[in-house]
Formats: C-alpha cells, structure tokens, sequence
C-alpha cells in the first residue's frame, strides 16, 4: 500500500509516520526515504488505558495547530 501511494510521488515532500518498533524504517530508507527527525507522543490526562495489538487509536494533528 505504501508503495503505490509514493507511485508518482519522485521529488515531492512526502511525510510517513511510523512507529519505531514497525520494522518500516529500513524498507522506507531503501525506497529513498531518510529518517528527518522524530516526533514527541504527548497525552493529557488519563490515555484510556492499555491498547492490544488489535485495536489502536489514532488521532492526526499538525504543527499548523500550534
């Protein structure tokens, strides 16, 4: 599914978040895609509790949010 979303994409900024523990990061690299920098997973309050591997959430936000 990656490959074909960067299918077309050859020198545009092109962002993929992944966690560190997926195993993409050498597979990302090998497709040209470097590691730029990481990011700071931030809660407030109680986080719901522990995830299993089967059901995760997710919630997208930007810098542009301030």
């Amino acid at each position: 599914m990656i490959a074909f979303i960067l299918s077309g994409k050859e020198g545009r900024f092109v962002r993929i978040d992944i966690p560190e523990q997926s195993g993409l990061s050498l597979l990302l690299e090998g497709w040209g895609l470097p590691h730029q920098g990481g990011v700071v997973a931030m809660a407030r309050g109680a986080t719901g509790g522990p995830q299993t591997p089967e059901v995760r959430t997710f919630v997208l936000a930007s810098q542009a949010l301030g």
